[in-house]
């Protein structure tokens, strides 16, 4: 741990220190025979980081035939239930408020979508996530750019136990979101076979240009999360690293059922997001989209 991030780091020790105590607590997750239904067809935002999965996610997480999991339950997928049924993650947010990412605008807090990746590093204690709290270079990373197969089985439980709390607070199908998933559809299915995707491109000079621009941004503060400062990435590991990606996602996406995938491109959902969210609703058969799309016209990031 860099001496500048100690502080940091001793919060952290002692509230994982009280989550792990509150674990034992933690009910466990029985679901109804509906609600195994709605868990068995959650949606999955796919692509490269900076390509619009963060936007694209939020939008769809507005569903309310849809839910999401949020910061406070990807920071805390131990005691996730449980710290909902104590209001723990309602006072969270009232003393953290949302705020909007310095990067592009999209809002983020407690209460809001999160990448499930997050929470799946600390329930498998391994991924991009935390290696990044630790300032490992990515090409040092053994996620890079495809997680080893030896991680199936772990990943599959880990995914299963998380799902299934959300399922048991919510109800209703989940929306997940991580670019990591984009190179996961062969473990994705294992979970639940009847998964819907949307693939999201973003032209390679956008979200190249993107991508480092925020990377060199971030390695400034040390990472939202950092304990120790790493250097930025190079231009030809991002290029890898994506290369890497979309070739693993074009092997696999054949995998998945015909009729739940589909592809959409970030510049179309920023120039006609009402024709882009319609087309995902209708081609992957999610309801309420109607009330998705009404939702934009009062949405400042998109007037």
């Amino acid at each position: 741990v860099d001496g500048e991030y100690v502080p940091r780091a001793v919060v952290a020790t002692l509230l994982s220190m009280v989550t792990s105590v509150l674990a034992r607590f933690e009910p466990e997750a029985v679901l109804s025979g509906e609600r195994e239904e709605e868990l068995e067809r959650p949606v999955f935002v796919l692509g490269l980081p900076r390509s619009g999965t963060s936007l694209l996610h939020q939008l769809l997480s507005r569903n309310p035939g849809l839910c999401y999991a949020s910061k406070a339950d990807c920071y805390n997928p131990h005691v996730l239930v449980l710290m909902r049924q104590l209001g723990l993650d309602r006072m969270m947010t009232g003393m953290n408020p949302a705020r909007r990412r310095f990067m592009d605008g999209v809002l983020t807090g407690w209460s809001l979508p999160e990448e499930e990746s997050l929470a799946m590093g600390i329930l498998m204690g391994v991924g991009v996530r935390v290696d990044s709290i630790f300032g490992n270079p990515l090409r040092d990373t053994v996620w890079w750019p495809v997680p080893p197969e030896h991680f199936a089985g772990e990943w599959v439980g880990a995914m299963r136990e998380f799902s299934r709390k959300l399922a048991m607070v919510h109800g209703v199908p989940v929306v997940f979101k991580s670019p990591g998933n984009t190179t996961l559809i062969p473990w994705i299915l294992e979970v639940f076979p009847r998964a819907r995707f949307v693939m999201i491109f973003r032209h390679p000079f956008g979200q190249f240009r993107s991508l480092v621009t925020v990377d060199r941004k971030r390695d400034d503060g040390g990472g939202w999360n950092a304990l120790r400062r790493r250097g930025a990435i190079s231009g030809e590991e991002v290029a890898a690293f994506g290369g890497g990606v979309v070739e693993r996602y074009f092997a696999t996406c054949g995998q998945v059922p015909e009729g739940n995938l589909c592809e959409v491109r970030y510049e179309d959902l920023v120039s006609d997001p009402v024709g882009v969210l319609g087309r995902i609703h209708g081609e992957l058969g999610i309801p309420g989209g109607d009330e998705v799309v009404a939702g934009l016209a009062w949405d400042a990031w998109f007037r």
